[in-house]
């Protein structure tokens, strides 16, 4: 369940421009050759606009008033939701017979938006895209490679107060087909891609601190390399690091700090995007 497990998308800093990995493909409105269907879906999809009512302003002030030292820092505000293809968004049949689900999802004023499916299983041949307003940046494809083994995904912040999500394929809900259900539509009310950026200086020290740059050291400069920048359950940020093991085999593990992680473990369970 959405509420009880903890979501984490790792970012390494030095990467200039974070974006969750894709897998080929493009939204249809990026095709070439458009289908003819694709105008009606695309028509009916603003009729049926899911708007989400913004936080208030007091909800705000109480989130920030509340982030105590040693705590991960709050940046988004969850709309829980169940968004399908059976309650919400606008379904077509392509020229090729494949079927296209479009669901604009607003919560006016959110410096970005980012998605918790609770469910996501995309079948093979089967592609998910989640783009803005203007189509000018976009996520995906997520396809069958994505899937994970605990049946969701979350997704990495898209600029803007209005997305997309987009979906191609040829079957829902039956066996062996693809299953989507969004969970949650978490509102930025800070601006993440600003604090990501860090303003010019993630990866430099504190005045307390020496920053792993001023070192000589080979290996303790390569090693740094592995800092990174840490967005949790799609509503909070803080930072770790990659780590390996004494296998060398490339299992992603992740340091943090316990802060970033105020759970209940025996209730939540730690999954990396």
């Amino acid at each position: 369940m959405l509420r009880h497990t903890l979501f984490i998308i790792f970012l390494i800093f030095h990467i200039s421009v974070f974006a969750q990995v894709g897998h080929g493909g493009k939204p249809l409105f990026k095709s070439e050759g458009q289908l003819k269907s694709a105008g009606a879906v695309m028509k009916n999809s603003e009729e049926e606009k899911i708007l989400l009512t913004p936080p208030a302003y007091e909800e705000i002030r109480m989130d920030m008033e509340s982030q105590q030292k040693g705590q991960s820092f709050t940046f988004a505000y969850p709309h829980f939701v169940k968004l399908s293809p059976d309650n919400s968004g606008v379904m077509a049949v392509l020229d090729d017979g494949r079927l296209i689900w479009q669901l604009q999802i607003s919560s006016p004023g959110a410096y970005s938006l980012n998605l918790v499916f609770d469910k996501f299983r995309m079948a093979e041949g089967d592609s998910l895209f989640i783009y803005d307003a203007s189509g000018g940046y976009v996520l995906g494809a997520f396809t069958a490679e994505t899937n994970k083994k605990w049946g969701g995904l979350a997704t990495a912040p898209v600029p803007g107060d209005e997305i997309v999500v987009e979906w191609r394929g040829y079957g829902l809900s039956r066996e062996g087909g693809s299953s989507i259900e969004i969970g949650a539509v978490n509102h930025d009310f800070l601006n993440i891609f600003k604090i990501l950026k860090g303003a010019g200086d993630f990866g430099s020290s504190g005045s307390c601190h020496t920053d792993f740059t001023c070192f000589e050291d080979a290996v303790i400069a390569e090693n740094g390399r592995s800092t990174g920048q840490v967005i949790v359950g799609g509503t909070e940020y803080c930072t770790g690091t990659l780590m390996n093991n004494s296998n060398n085999d490339g299992t992603p593990y992740v340091l943090t700090a316990g802060h970033c992680l105020v759970i209940q473990w025996s209730r939540r369970i730690l999954y990396l995007l």
